[in-house]
Order: structure tokens, then C-alpha cells, then sequence
């Protein structure tokens, strides 16, 4: 009798083993996330880049960088992040129907910098590579009043 109990148990317990490893689940779990190859975005930014020229040191530059969801799928953005925290990126948490366009607004406080800046944006979304690299850049110079000259 104790045989046929233990043999049910174990029997009991490989029943619930036999699902595949989960497999089904992460394609699902994929797909929903869109990270499926098949539920992909694809930005088409009218520029990556975007050269601000000159600005004296504490100005704030703005850019708004803009796109079109050249996908088949909605695309959606999970995450943008710069290289610095002088520089803060702005996006829409909403999905990107394909076709429809969008932006990502940023903003630079050159408080505390000086010379050639090179600010990188890496934005990330259900896009084949997930993340795309924008890049602001420009000179900041000093400010009038605090150019010392000599006598």
C-alpha cells in the first residue's frame, strides 16, 4: 500500500513538471512586453543629432527630437536616459500607433559646464536593436561677466 502512495505521488508531482519548462508563457510574456520579434516598433527620427552652436554658460538649450512609428506594430518606449544629469530627456509613456509620430523633448542646463559637450540620450523601446542613441551637442562658453581681463 505504501508503494501505491508513493507511486502516486511522484506521479502527482511530474504531472505538474510536464509543461513545456514554461516556454508558452514567455512567448507570451514576450510578446506582451514587445520584445517578440513580431511585436517590434521601429523609430524614424528626422534627425539623431542635433548640434545646439554656442551657448554662455547657465543657458538651457531645448530640442525636441522627432519621429514616426515606422513599424508595423505600436512602439513603445520604456525608458530614456542621458549620459548626464545636466541633461533630462521628456517622452510619452503611450503607445506609438505605426505610422503616427512623436517626440522626445530634451533639455540641457549648461549650469557648471564649459566647452565642447557631448550629451548622449538612449532611448529604449520594442525596436530591433531596444536602444537608439540620440546626441546633443554644442560649445558652452563663459559668461560675460565672468571673462577676467588683464590690465
Amino acid at each position: 500500500m505504501k508503494h501505491i502512495i508513493v507511486a502516486a505521488a511522484i506521479a502527482i508531482s511530474l504531472q505538474g513538471c510536464d509543461n513545456q519548462t514554461g516556454k508558452k508563457n514567455e512567448k507570451i510574456d514576450s510578446v506582451a512586453l514587445g520584445t517578440g520579434v513580431q511585436n517590434n516598433g521601429r523609430f524614424l527620427f528626422e534627425e539623431s543629432s542635433f548640434d545646439f552652436g554656442k551657448v554662455k554658460q547657465g543657458d538651457i538649450v531645448k530640442h525636441t527630437f522627432k519621429f514616426k512609428n515606422d513599424g508595423e506594430n505600436p512602439l513603445i518606449i520604456t525608458a530614456a536616459q542621458a549620459s548626464c544629469g545636466c541633461t533630462v530627456p521628456e517622452y510619452t509613456k503611450d503607445p506609438i500607433a505605426p505610422g503616427e509620430e512623436s517626440q522626445v523633448k530634451v533639455q540641457f542646463n549648461s549650469t557648471g559646464k564649459m566647452g565642447m559637450q557631448n550629451k548622449t540620450i538612449q532611448i529604449t523601446a520594442n525596436t530591433l536593436p531596444a536602444t537608439t542613441t540620440l546626441v546633443l551637442k554644442g560649445l558652452v562658453e563663459p559668461k560675460a561677466d565672468s571673462i577676467k581681463t588683464s590690465k
